[in-house]
């Protein structure tokens, strides 16, 4: 089912284009990922999906804004409350209990430190906080704009095992990152973003193939032969060479075990290495070289 239905946004800044004709559609249970240069527009399509920042043209649809929960890119709160209390005074603003803290600082491994000073919490500490305030409301919309910013490694990885468990109790989340690796591992499917429009939308094989990216072979092979190159090129290689026992092929994503079977039948292969795009050479494809 679509939790989130845009059309037609539009927004403008005196003579800039901040957002320019965008349609989206997220569903319950998915992980949509919004990805551009700086400037692209990700910030204020975020705003109005929120309805921070009110479209200049066209419309959001949410299934109930008062159940949506927003985490932003450097939260701030007051150093003089403790996470206890911050999270109360976000919970008498929306309406909601306050034993939603108590679950929600326990939803984000908080619940040791709920009685010290925000002042006294590490990064990761203050971002587990922004969670757990974005998740009061039993969020069916959660957006996260660059949710692990700032964070270690240890951090990060235990903040994107909590992301996907919200997925998987079924919220729709749309984040917005510059970490393309962490995008590839946590989003179901990417929206590219470039001079307030959205370029390309999929996943990321999807989008690999529409661009037509091509992987990388290196396959060592029992019989060297410089007709190994001939071969490569014939069953799809786009460019091939070959030095000593190891062929090195480009070609396209969908033909790279026809090349490879193609090297085994002819010449034997020992071993094989794939290189395949990812989301990095998908957007360096789209956007790459524009700015």
């Amino acid at each position: 089912m679509v939790a989130i239905q845009a059309k037609g946004l539009c927004k403008r800044y005196g003579n800039i284009v901040a957002v320019d004709n965008v349609d989206l559609e997220v569903k319950e249970g998915e992980i949509f990922a919004i990805v551009g240069p700086n400037g692209a527009g990700k910030t204020t399509l975020i705003k109005m999906i929120l309805g921070i920042t009110k479209p200049d043209s066209g419309f959001v649809e949410l299934p109930d804004p008062a159940r949506t929960g927003y985490l932003p890119e450097n939260p701030l709160f007051y150093d003089n409350l403790t996470g206890l209390e911050t999270l109360q005074f976000y919970a008498s603003i929306r309406g909601i209990p306050k034993e939603r803290c108590y679950e929600v600082l326990s939803i984000v491994g908080l619940e040791g430190v709920a009685d010290r000073k925000v002042g006294s919490y590490s990064k990761g500490m203050v971002q587990r906080l922004a969670l757990a305030q974005a998740l009061l409301p039993k969020p069916l919309i959660l957006v996260l704009d660059e949710p692990t910013s700032g964070l270690d490694p240890i951090a990060a990885k235990e903040f994107r095992s909590l992301i996907k468990e919200m997925r998987e109790q079924g919220s729709a989340i749309i984040m917005s990152s510059h970490v393309l690796s962490e995008v590839e591992q946590l989003a179901d499917r990417v929206g590219v973003l470039y001079r307030g429009r959205m370029v390309a939308v999929g996943d990321v094989p999807t989008l690999v193939e529409k661009r037509g990216l091509s992987a990388q072979l290196y396959v060592r092979i029992k019989n060297p032969s410089p007709k190994a190159v001939d071969t490569a090129i014939e069953y799809g290689g786009i460019s091939a060479e070959i030095k000593g026992d190891l062929v090195s092929v480009a070609c396209p994503v969908k033909r790279r075990f026809e090349v490879l079977r193609a090297l085994d039948d002819e010449y034997g292969v020992v071993d094989f290495r794939v290189e395949e795009p990812g989301l990095e050479e998908v957007f360096v494809a789209y956007v790459g070289g524009k700015r």
